[in-house]
């Protein structure tokens, strides 16, 4: 995963997290593993009176001065993630590893990260 977002850093893509994981676990996990500097801003469950995939943690995230949604790449696991890129109105990215999804559907499905870096190249190349 790091590698991943390094990748994403050094190609000058701006990095956040809007996660259901309560907000202190959340960012101790990631101060922990060393990756808060990766990130703009980092935002959990708890944080807001409602949870993503609401409006108001979403636009929290970006301090209401949300990005143009060609900007904007979400890259999750879960429906959640997929009902939050709509909030948005861009583009999703799901890791399934294994998982099924009925009904709402991504952009872009990958089995595995290994995929992401690929799947990022052709975005900006």
């Amino acid at each position: 995963a790091e590698e991943v977002i390094r990748f994403c850093v050094k190609n000058g893509l701006r990095c956040y997290i809007l996660s259901n994981k309560k907000s202190d676990v959340l960012k101790q996990e990631v101060e922990h593993l060393g990756w808060s500097s990766y990130f703009y801003k980092i935002s959990g469950a708890g944080e807001y009176a409602i949870d993503k995939p609401a409006k108001e943690p979403c636009f929290a995230l970006f301090d209401n001065n949300i990005p143009q949604s060609n900007e904007i790449l979400v890259v999750g696991d879960s429906p959640t993630d997929i009902k939050m890129a709509k909030v948005w109105n861009c583009s999703c990215v799901i890791i399934k590893s294994g998982r099924a999804y009925r009904g709402i559907k991504a952009d872009y499905k990958l089995e595995s990260l290994a995929e992401f870096i690929p799947l990022i190249q052709s975005m900006l190349y």
